[in-house]
């Protein structure tokens, strides 16, 4: 019986290398007609990127009969590389000659990069910021630098009282 491979693509619309992977992946069908391939949103569905150690996108893994066989570990997202990784773990050669299409970059994976703003990112900075003010404000010099502030108006007060 043979096995069954998916080729799945975890990417994110924001990211503008996904959005350079995005062309090359939609070409592999063409190429591979008998692998499945199939991509998925990771920052829609985040409990797939734990449940398969994904770290960052664009990430490409192989399943083999349903279970995570490799992750292309290259920073080169091109068609040919792409289609040396599915030769090298599936012994699968490509079909026909390779090549992107202009149609490839209309989808079904989407190329032209979606500016969303990224709440996440927001709220982690301000819990960065936060985190930073209550740490310089519980330091002994913010408290000397306050004090000196604080000394410098009283007397700045004084001489002006002493004025009139």
């Amino acid at each position: 019986m043979e096995a069954e491979c998916l080729i799945l693509l975890f990417y994110s619309r924001t990211c503008p290398f996904s959005c350079l992977a995005a062309p090359h992946f939609n070409a592999l069908p063409r190429a591979f007609p008998t692998i499945k391939m199939a991509a998925i949103n990771a920052i829609q569905y985040p409990s797939f990127n734990t449940q398969f150690g994904i770290a960052g996108v664009p990430t490409v893994m192989l399943f083999h009969n349903g279970r995570p066989a490799s992750k292309f570990n290259d920073t080169e997202y091109t068609l040919e590389m792409f289609a040396c990784f599915i030769t090298k773990y599936t012994g699968v050669k490509p079909v026909e000659k390779m090549f992107v299409t202009s149609g490839d970059f209309g989808g079904p994976v989407p190329s032209v990069l979606a500016k969303e703003p990224d709440y996440l990112l927001g709220l982690a900075w301000a819990v960065i910021l936060i985190a930073a003010a209550v740490g310089i404000s519980r330091s002994t010099g913010w408290r000397s630098l306050m004090e000196m502030i604080q000394n410098t108006w009283r007397e700045a007060q004084a001489q002006h009282e002493h004025i009139y």
